[in-house]
């Protein structure tokens, strides 16, 4: 997936390019149709308007990028849960999950919890810590444990950086096309499939917004799509 670096970028470029041909994925044929789609879907005739709506697609795209990013390096519930568990059992275990995936914010957790910060937490904890320090570190580390949800519960973290996409990608439609971001269903009873496949303008511009950001095209991802469209509903409209 290709990421955001600015509005303009100008490494890998040629001059006869447009300016945002290097910005998306996929051949320049899939991206001038993906592009044509949008701006119909949109009602973009002008040239201001399309540039408006790329500088919007470019900043929402870069959003999300960075999210991800974030979102990826953050450790699940139940990641933070083992680790938090395994440092109430053992408070030496600290040290050795400091490089661990869930650290930071476990780290994060302790140290609001007995009112310090991580940083001196981690020097404190190194440095032949005292028995009170201890304790209060196990007392920490067993309550925040406690108060996420259990690893059988918890199941799958809701994909915030995917659905966020969603949201604004369904705003900016609602704000151009002054219709609801909805998806419609058509039955095809040659399939075994109860809500029938996505349909709709929404869905074809969100389908084309996806292509030039080069995420997943495939029947498993439209399904997921058109889900989140539907989970996300309420926050689109508000």
């Amino acid at each position: 997936m290709a990421k955001a670096t600015g509005y303009f970028s100008t490494r890998g470029v040629q001059v006869s390019q447009p300016r945002f041909a290097s910005r998306w994925a996929g051949s320049r044929r899939s991206r001038r149709v993906a592009l044509k789609v949008i701006f119909d879907e949109l009602g973009c005739d002008t040239l201001r308007e399309r540039r408006a709506i790329l500088r919007e697609l470019v900043r929402i795209h870069g959003r999300y990028l960075a999210m991800r990013e974030t979102w990826d390096a953050s450790p699940t519930k139940p990641e933070l849960r083992r680790w938090l568990e395994a440092v109430a059992a053992d408070v030496d275990q600290l040290a050795e999950q400091l490089g661990t995936k869930a650290a930071q914010a476990g780290l994060y957790i302790i140290a609001t919890a007995i009112g310090t910060s991580p940083d001196e937490l981690i020097v404190n904890m190194l440095s032949n810590p005292s028995e009170p320090l201890r304790a209060r570190v196990a007392a920490a580390a067993k309550s925040a444990a406690g108060s996420i949800q259990s690893v059988r519960s918890a199941g799958r973290d809701p994909d915030v950086p995917f659905n966020t996409l969603i949201i604004a990608l369904g705003q900016l439609y609602q704000l151009h096309t002054k219709r609801k971001a909805t998806v419609g269903r058509k039955n095809d009873p040659y399939v075994d499939h109860v809500d029938g496949r996505p349909i709709g303008p929404f869905w074809r511009f969100i389908r084309a917004a996806f292509l030039l950001m080069g995420r997943p095209q495939g029947k498993r991802a439209k399904e997921s799509i058109a889900k989140a469209i539907k989970r996300q509903q309420r926050h689109i409209s508000s």
